[in-house]
């Protein structure tokens, strides 16, 4: 009888210790896919960064200009005037662009912060893992 229970007492605490190593091994592989996830959104957001500041620039360039134009024209324009509902579409579009432009800015703040706060590397070296996927991704995007 003492054999019959020592035996299952034995066959419980191997099934519990294999128990916990599957479940230490499977929050271990969720972190690393966190610490991937976390890595391709801070170069994607970085790359829509880069691309939104760039359209920003030529937008605030257009609105700056005509806005010159229409003031120096000021006195002979009309409130709906084809120049000045340019420049007031101008105005909103350079607008948006500021307000993704802050997003955009203020998402890589807080990746960066959840990664320092992980302990996770700010993806600044290559990671060829983070860039399959992201390669995966955009043939997916198109």
């Amino acid at each position: 009888m003492t054999r019959k229970i020592l035996t299952l007492l034995l066959g419980l605490l191997m099934l519990a210790a294999c128990a916990d190593r599957s479940r230490r091994a499977e929050i271990e592989e969720r972190q690393e896919d966190l610490e991937k996830h976390q890595k391709r959104e801070l170069r994607k957001a970085q790359r829509q960064l880069a691309e939104v500041d760039s359209m920003l620039e030529i937008a605030r360039f257009e609105h700056d200009t005509l806005h010159a134009w229409v003031m120096s024209h000021a006195t002979s324009l009309t409130d709906s005037s084809e120049e000045v509902l340019r420049l007031n579409h101008l105005r909103a579009h350079r607008d948006s662009l500021e307000v993704q432009w802050n997003t955009l800015g203020a998402k890589i703040k807080y990746i960066k912060k959840k990664m320092e706060e992980d302990g996770v590397d700010d993806g600044n070296e290559e990671d060829e893992d983070v860039d399959e996927d992201m390669d995966d991704e955009e043939e997916d995007e198109d």
